[in-house]
């Protein structure tokens, strides 16, 4: 049975969330093209060309967001497949069969590799992963060898994770979880900075926990994408009313930088590019099963364009790797 989701209520924020300047529309009357969620809404981008972080506005009230969350890929179970999926996916995995000796020589196997564990590897130490959402990447990191535990708003979520993997996951807002300060090896955020309404203060929360020489890697969609250039306000990276905001490489380094990490490298990922080309692709069009095995078999050509393109800017996604002196 389907539940009804009613209006989501918002509030105004005139001002980009990173460097305070104020922007201008982008794109207006925007529809949630991925979940469906009521409403519709309007992405700003800041004035400042160092900056150009996009936001939205207005932007969904915090005690209304989860209305957006209902079916989201990592707090929802998966529906079950039919025939043409499953015809799709096998198509998809002989294409990437047919590519692999490509992404070998161009580096995207490894990166994609590396990808897995966050770029972490398997040191160990104490992990806490923010956003955890269904608590796959836990999982792994704990079969690598890492202590690991997981944080998250959704109460549901938290003891799915706990009765399948055993894995302790803290419940609500990072900086009022009771955690203690320079007690964590490494602290990942996969996709979850974008959601987060107060971004700076939960990445100094993540510098306040940290131990000496610890790790905090953060991968969120950039907004000087390819992909993004290719489809505009159809581009899966914009994702409203979830995505609050979307970083720039230079805007988000600036956050790092004001949290306190002055020791950071940042570049660009172009893993897992092709899912985001082909669901961008298919956002306005139908969904035929041609059009999908056309969309499909595109997209992971476009994902090694972009790894062989990649000035340090304009892969799909960013990463940070920022280490607490």
């Amino acid at each position: 049975m389907t539940t009804s989701i009613s209006a989501i209520k918002t509030k105004s924020r005139d001002i980009c969330p990173v460097c305070g300047n104020k922007g201008s529309m982008l794109y207006k009357d925007m529809q949630d093209y991925f979940l469906s969620t009521p409403g519709l809404w309007t992405i700003n981008k800041c004035s400042n060309n160092s900056c150009s972080t996009l936001w939205l506005n207005p932007m969904p009230l915090e005690e209304e967001i989860w209305k957006a969350y209902q079916t989201y890929h990592t707090h929802s179970n998966a529906n079950k497949k039919t025939t043409s999926d499953h015809l799709l996916s096998l198509i998809t995995r002989l294409t990437k069969l047919l590519v692999l000796p490509i992404s070998i020589l161009n580096g995207l196997h490894l990166q994609r590799k590396k990808l897995r564990t966050m770029f972490l590897g398997k040191t160990g130490g104490r992990l806490l992963d923010v956003g955890c959402g269904g608590g796959r990447f836990l999982r792994r990191m704990k079969k690598n060898g890492w202590q690991v535990e997981g944080s998250d708003f959704d109460d549901q979520v938290a003891n799915e994770v706990m009765d399948k993997y055993g894995i302790h996951v803290h419940t609500g807002d990072l900086k009022e979880i009771n955690l203690s300060d320079n007690s964590f090896d490494a602290i990942t955020l996969s996709h979850t900075i974008e959601h987060l309404y107060d971004p700076l203060e939960s990445i100094k929360r993540c510098h306040q926990l940290l131990k000496k020489e610890g790790k905090l890697i953060v991968t969120t969609p950039n907004a000087n994408s390819l992909s993004h250039q290719r489809y505009g306000k159809y581009w899966r990276g914009l994702e409203p009313p979830r995505h609050i905001q979307i970083f720039t490489p230079n805007s988000l380094s600036k956050v790092m930088e004001q949290a306190g990490f002055s020791n950071r490298v940042v570049k660009t990922l172009s893993t897992g590019a092709a899912g985001i080309y082909k669901v961008s692709a298919l956002a306005s069009k139908k969904k035929s099963f041609f059009m999908k095995t056309l969309r499909t078999i595109e997209s992971i050509f476009l994902e090694l364009v972009e790894q062989h393109r990649n000035d340090n800017d304009i892969g799909q996604d960013i990463l940070i790797i920022a280490t607490k002196e």
